[in-house]
């Protein structure tokens, strides 16, 4: 939206009251216009009956012949503009009637006519107020006087320009409220326009077109702003309107796509566009391998580079992940780092490898990583450079613990659900617990993965590049209703900055502080979810195939291990303590 240049300014003119006749709530009111002025204020507020009325920007008596009697009486300069140039009312002559016989535009000031000239210049400086609009803000100019920059002070935004001789106010329309209260320098029409103006700087015109799996066939569109105009979407043939959500609901084709961005367009609104785009041309989903593979060069040495490019152009032969790449090239150079730039790794024999092995072994590292620092080095060796004189079977490898994971009670699950005020962090959370995702799963989740029809989420190409189907809980589907209509995601479901997928770092913490704040003292990650979903399942007498295909898990002993702590069984046996006697 352009901005305005308009200014108006009342500079100078003589002490006059006009009057005007206006509706006012449904009733005739006698309207008072004039230019600031300390002394015909303080008089006009003086009057029995007298008001401000911030619709019209000017104080009013009620229409009645005794409230004109008491303008009369307090000898106030007052003026009626009109087309035979009296200056006075026609009262009817009763003090308890209304005033009569006096037609509306006979007491409004004509738009085109003359200003009242400044005929009676005075030296005393307080008579001389200017008070102008110009590009969103407020300028008043003015010889100094105690009262009204305290009062000016008081107001939002207020400060003082040197450069420009005058107080600067921010354009709300509590300031113009109350500049219009004090100084009474706009008359109604001018008003008007800055309450207009003000409105659609503060309110512009936005319209929003999104999409939600709950109504795959429309579009959705919502009109927001000062003045929005929708005669152009009612005039589409099959669109309804959701009160719920207030917005706009219509049949999807590309032309009446087209036909609507063009028509709000061509006035200048605010568009945000949330319809999805062709995956080609999306910024952040299509990722460029060699420019994953000039980043992880970026953070390796010079030295290794052969060995670290060698690598990774055969893990992705093999089809591996850029998660799993990245990991096993870390320990490769973690190794190579162990024994210096001068070794390469295509030298490094078994005995070497072992004694890396047991130099983090005994830095107490997690098994995990002893068996990653091994896998990475029997892949290089026998899938990548199928090296003969390696020999492969004096690797030892570490042997893995089995710890049970943490689970969290049903009562724990619900409060830590409850925690978060935050519809985008629940909605995280209810999805992981839901479905039993992993986080990546999560992470990678699109909006048409949503079937909302059939109750599923669609798994794509989850740990092992295996797709897989799982539940829509209808809590989940009412979370996400709300959900679509105020972060209105594009493309993946958890959009972060970009355009790119929710960080995971993120999740971690949303999960971290809601534990926290549901005052659980264990240690939850978003995994814990995924072990609680399997638990909680196992405890109500589900079969441990269906948790096992609902998973993902490739070995039906990966799913064995929630039996350890379920209490399907536990509880219906009794301990030998509570046998005897006492």
């Amino acid at each position: 939206m352009e901005k305005c240049s308009t200014s108006y300014d009342i500079c100078g003119q003589k002490k006059m009251i006009y009057l005007e006749k206006l509706n006012h709530r449904g009733r005739i009111i006698i309207g008072l216009r004039f230019v600031y002025d300390a002394e015909i204020k303080r008089k006009v507020k003086g009057l029995p009956e007298v008001k401000y009325s911030k619709t019209h920007g000017c104080w009013y008596l009620p229409y009645t012949r005794a409230a004109y009697k008491a303008l009369k009486l307090s000898g106030l300069p007052y003026k009626i503009p009109n087309q035979s140039g009296t200056t006075d009312l026609p009262i009817s002559s009763s003090d308890h009637t209304a005033i009569s016989g006096v037609e509306p535009e006979n007491l409004i000031i004509p738009k085109d006519g003359p200003e009242p000239k400044d005929i009676s210049i005075r030296s005393d400086r307080s008579e001389r107020v200017r008070v102008s609009w110009s590009g969103g803000g407020f300028s008043i100019k003015m010889p100094y006087d105690t009262a009204a920059v305290a009062f000016i002070k008081r107001l939002s935004g207020s400060w003082w320009s040197r450069r420009l001789r005058s107080w600067q106010l921010r354009g709300t329309l509590r300031n113009l409220e109350e500049i219009q209260k004090y100084f009474c320098c706009f008359d109604a029409d001018q008003y008007k326009e800055i309450y207009e103006l003000i409105r659609l700087n503060t309110e512009p015109r936005i319209i929003e077109l999104f999409r939600t799996p709950e109504k795959p066939d429309c579009f959705m569109v919502k009109i927001k702003g000062f003045g929005a105009d929708i005669s152009y979407i009612k005039s589409i043939p099959g669109r309804k309107y959701n009160r719920e959500f207030r917005r706009w609901e219509i049949p999807a084709n590309n032309e009446m796509i087209d036909r609507v961005l063009a028509y709000y367009n061509a006035r200048e609104y605010k568009i945000v566009n949330r319809l999805p785009v062709d995956i080609k041309t999306y910024k952040g989903i299509v990722s460029d391998a060699e420019e994953k593979l000039r980043y992880i060069l970026s953070k390796s040495k010079p030295a290794h580079h052969p060995t670290v490019k060698k690598m990774v152009e055969g893990m992705l032969r093999m089809r591996y992940s850029w998660k799993t790449i990245a990991l096993y090239v870390s320990q490769l150079k973690r190794i190579m780092d162990y024994y210096g730039n001068e070794r390469d790794m295509d030298d490094l024999t078994a005995e070497e490898v072992n004694g890396y092995l047991t130099m983090c072994a005994r830095q107490e590292v997690s098994s995990s990583f002893l068996n990653m620092a091994y896998s990475a080095v029997k892949l290089y060796n026998d899938k990548i450079c199928h090296r003969a004189s390696f020999e492969l079977w004096k690797l030892q490898r570490p042997r893995k613990g089995r710890p049970l994971p943490v689970i969290l009670s049903e009562q724990e699950v619900h409060r830590l659900l409850q925690a978060t005020s935050n519809l985008k962090h629940t909605t995280i959370l209810y999805t992981l617990y839901g479905g039993g995702l992993r986080l990546g799963e999560t992470l990678q989740l699109r909006v048409d993965d949503i079937l909302w029809d059939r109750n599923q989420i669609c798994i794509r190409s989850g740990k092992g590049r295996k797709d897989r189907m799982v539940m829509l809980s209808q809590m989940l589907k009412d979370l996400l209703r709300h959900y679509f209509d105020i972060y209105q995601p594009r493309y993946w479901l958890f959009e972060g900055t970009g355009g790119k997928p929710y960080s995971s770092s993120s999740v971690q913490k949303i999960v971290k502080k809601a534990a926290k704040q549901a005052k659980i003292n264990k240690k939850v990650t978003p995994h814990t979810l995924r072990h609680c979903f399997a638990t909680h399942l196992m405890d109500r007498g589900l079969d441990c195939r269906y948790i096992q295909e609902l998973l993902g898990h490739k070995d039906i002993k990966t799913t064995l291990i929630y039996t350890h702590v379920t209490n399907k069984t536990l509880k219906n046996i009794q301990s030998p303590l509570d046998n005897l006697k006492k």
